[in-house]
């Protein structure tokens, strides 16, 4: 099943989920790409950024967007000043900073050294104007890390994750890292021998993970993509290109998801999984000599998330279309 979304979302839709795999900020080349993110508690707004609301004055920013923690959830803080008390903000734009918020979603940079390194991605309550400006209880986490990227025998791939939280305490950080596939290989190669195939190709591997035991019990769900050209994926055939997932020493293929960009040049592969772990994507063939034909076609659709993949894609669509829905 191919996933598209309308050439005009795609500005948006990448600094979101879909499409972040095809913003690799690190370096091709490297033995491995680390990205540790912190979720901050503020986002600095710009002057010219415009504000909408159901009141008659929507008011003007005042200062940084805040995350306020107390013990039973979190609350969105936009400052304003001279907002209508009880007006709802119906949308922020920020062209300076890149913060966005409409229909009750907000996207927002997180940004050390001046570079943008992932976005945090909020659903709320509706925001209502008080003293302070509109404030919101959260109701659902994203957070966008996207990853390195590698050049494989003339072809490009880069990597991406989705990590979905169950909440939003303080302090929480994760940690994505982007290395040859060598040792995955290994470890497909092991798991695949039985059945007479052998991965000829496992171009890059994945490790994605909480920084410490808080963070990590806070993931409720991870999506990873990896993207590359159509090249490669004609070159092995779609059918048995999958991603493996890793967890102590058994590797298996986990249920994935082929996402075709606007551009009909690129692909997106994308597996939902259950929790931290590393992960590559790799092609699977007969093993030579092996006298056997056997195609992993389908294997991923029986296994792990198998149905669950397909919900919550739909969701993450959804999502993108409440950002972009005018």
């Amino acid at each position: 099943m191919s996933v598209r979304l309308p050439s005009s979302a795609l500005p948006i839709a990448a600094a979101i989920v879909l499409f972040l795999s095809l913003a690799g900020i690190a370096h091709a080349g490297q033995t491995a790409d680390a990205i540790v993110v912190t979720i901050p508690s503020q986002f600095p707004l710009s002057g010219p950024a415009e504000l909408t609301s159901t009141g008659s004055t929507a008011g003007a920013v005042a200062g940084n967007i805040q995350i306020i923690h107390t013990d039973t959830a979190s609350f969105l803080l936009i400052p304003a000043v001279s907002a209508e008390n009880g007006a709802r903000l119906t949308s922020l734009r920020d062209s300076e900073t890149g913060v966005v918020f409409r229909n009750n979603t907000i996207a927002l940079p997180v940004v050390k050294d001046s570079d943008v390194i992932a976005r945090l991605v909020l659903a709320t309550d509706e925001m209502i104007a008080g003293r302070d400006g509109y404030t919101g209880r959260i109701t659902g986490v994203e957070l966008d890390i996207p990853g390195g990227e590698r050049t494989v025998d003339g072809h490009r791939f880069s990597a991406g994750t989705a990590i979905f939280l169950k909440s939003l305490p303080q302090g929480i950080a994760y940690r994505m890292v982007t290395t040859e596939g060598q040792d995955m290989k290994r470890a497909i190669d092991a798991a695949l021998e039985p059945a007479g195939l052998a991965p000829p190709a496992v171009p890059l591997a994945i490790e994605v993970d909480g920084v410490d035991q808080k963070s990590r019990s806070m993931i409720e769900f991870i999506i990873v993509s990896v993207s590359t050209d159509q090249d490669w994926v004609e070159k092995y055939c779609s059918d048995n290109i999958t991603i493996y997932g890793r967890h102590d020493t058994s590797v298996v293929p986990v249920a994935t998801r082929l996402v075709k960009a606007d551009d009909n040049t690129t692909v997106v592969y994308q597996a939902v999984v259950s929790g931290p772990g590393r992960f590559a994507l790799a092609a699977a063939g007969e093993k030579p000599g092996s006298g056997l034909e056997w195609s992993i076609s389908g294997a991923g659709e029986v296994l792990i998330f198998g149905g669950l993949l397909t919900v919550l894609i739909s969701g993450l669509i959804i999502m993108v279309r409440r950002v972009l829905k005018k």
